[in-house]
């Protein structure tokens, strides 16, 4: 509703000012008007220097990319991972689903796929986290140093403003779908979200 009435004082906002100043035509108004109405992407962001490792075993580590640059290393043979915690933003439009994705690269010459998963436990304001759930994606390596990014993971939910999530992040190595045969190095970790704010009219989807 407050939404609805922000939007008919911008409308007659952008009229008179047309009218007055005739620097804007119908179709720039009504493009701008359309843009604002539309639901929109943004990125909750985790580049590897935020995801948090833990532990001395089925930890991922700290390789060189190329010059001075670092991936985050995921082995081929043994699961490893990392946590992190989301707070979903107050601009997200509650309910809706949410869209973790991997981006990725290797530097040793293999073929194969690699498996990327979460586990996660979410909740919103004053509601109990839930029992984790774990969703995963695959993906085909076919690019030395490429920069890939996974399709979506969606996680349907009924998370309001300021909801948090706790994950873990892992290759799993051992799932028989894992097939590439080097270490898989993340570059960064991101969870696509909808916005009635400034941001992409669509997203990256495959």
């Amino acid at each position: 509703m407050e939404k609805n009435k922000f939007l008919l004082l911008l409308a007659i906002f952008l009229i008179v000012l047309g009218l007055v100043f005739p620097i804007f035509d119908s179709d720039e108004i009504e493009n701008t008007l359309e843009y604002l109405q539309n639901e929109k992407y943004d990125d909750l962001r985790f580049p590897i220097q935020s995801v948090k490792i833990q532990g001395s075993s089925n930890v991922p580590d700290y390789e060189t990319l190329t010059n001075g640059v670092l991936g985050l290393a995921f082995s081929p043979t043994t699961m490893e991972q990392g946590y992190l915690t989301v707070q979903t933003p107050h601009t997200r439009i509650d309910n809706s689903t949410l869209f973790p994705h991997f981006h990725w690269t290797y530097k040793t010459t293999g073929v194969g796929n690699v498996v990327w998963c979460i586990e996660y436990s979410c909740a919103s304001v004053n509601s109990v986290l839930t029992t984790t759930s774990t969703k995963c994606i695959t993906q085909t390596a076919d690019g030395l140093l490429k920069h890939h990014m996974t399709d979506m993971v969606h996680l349907e939910n009924n998370l309001t403003a300021s909801s948090m999530c706790s994950m873990r992040l892992y290759r799993d190595a051992t799932n028989i779908n894992d097939t590439f045969t080097q270490d898989a190095l993340l570059l960064e970790f991101d969870i696509y979200y909808l916005s009635y704010q400034i941001g992409e009219l669509n997203g990256h989807f495959n």
